[in-house]
């Protein structure tokens, strides 16, 4: 790879489409690059050039997802969307703006729109499906959001009342397809055959079991996480093992604990 694309963070799909020409060593093309999205060998990714609407969420178990009794059924009903893995997406009331790069989830309206521009390309037959879930963006760090459309209640004098925002159909119009410099590196990785050494977040699971872990520790250690003092007795027993954490990086997990002993408790 160039020095010129090492520096990028991201490039075209057609870019990439010249990237994977070298890895394979044959002519690949942009409807390639979609299709091996599709079939998830390689992360596709949009850049918001003119931002968008999104509600946030987090990914937990289906056994603690939050519920609310359904006023005909007289049920307990999942308040979130079933990802049909065992996972459900509980979203945020409030709506926010995101920009930048974002990489699609491809479970939602994100994938039928891929499926669209690739049918587009090969002169395939128009997607005409649906997702009533609406699109997924997610980031590296973890965040996943659901994006967001509008429309808007006006007077008489067409001033604004209020503005209504429900789950968009698909991508903005004005956004783009992009791919991750370090997920073409991936992608040669695995075509060569060599591990990658890039380490993927933790699931909200995991996090919640290792927080629980933590929380355990501190008790058979008498150290009340909940006290102000005990982010700097847990750097000390740190300290003992020959290793160091700041106070501050301390704190913030122990501020992480009540929830997730809340969310695992029985």
């Amino acid at each position: 790879m160039g020095k010129l694309f090492g520096l990028k963070q991201w490039v075209t799909v057609a870019a990439a489409a010249r990237q994977i020409s070298l890895v394979c060593d044959e002519e690949a093309t942009e409807a390639d690059v979609l299709q091996l999205a599709l079939d998830g060998h390689l992360k596709l990714s949009v850049d918001f050039v003119n931002h968008a609407k999104a509600r946030m969420g987090k990914i937990v178990p289906e056994d603690e997802a939050p519920t609310y009794m359904g006023s005909l059924s007289q049920q307990e009903i999942i308040s979130g969307i079933d990802l049909s893995d065992g996972t459900v997406l509980v979203l945020d009331d409030q709506t926010v703006t995101i920009e930048g790069i974002w990489d699609l989830f491809m479970k939602g309206s994100e994938r039928l729109d891929v499926e669209h521009a690739y049918h587009r390309l090969t002169d395939g037959p128009a997607v005409e499906l649906q997702c009533l879930n609406g699109a997924f963006v997610t980031r590296p760090d973890g965040s996943i959001c659901q994006l967001q459309d509008h429309f808007e209640d006006k007077g008489s004098d067409g001033s604004l009342n209020r503005r209504f925002y429900y789950p968009a159909s698909g991508l903005p119009p004005d956004s783009v397809f992009v791919v991750r410099t370090k997920a073409l590196i991936e992608f040669e990785q695995a075509i060569n055959g060599v591990p990658s050494n890039i380490e993927k977040p933790l699931s909200a699971t995991e996090r919640n079991t290792l927080l629980v872990m933590i929380a355990a520790l501190c008790k058979k250690s008498n150290i009340a996480h909940q006290d102000r003092t005990s982010a700097s007795e847990v750097a000390r027993l740190i300290d003992d093992i020959g290793s160091s954490v700041s106070d501050e990086t301390i704190r913030k997990a122990l501020k992480q604990i009540p929830d997730a002993l809340a969310r695992r408790g029985k």
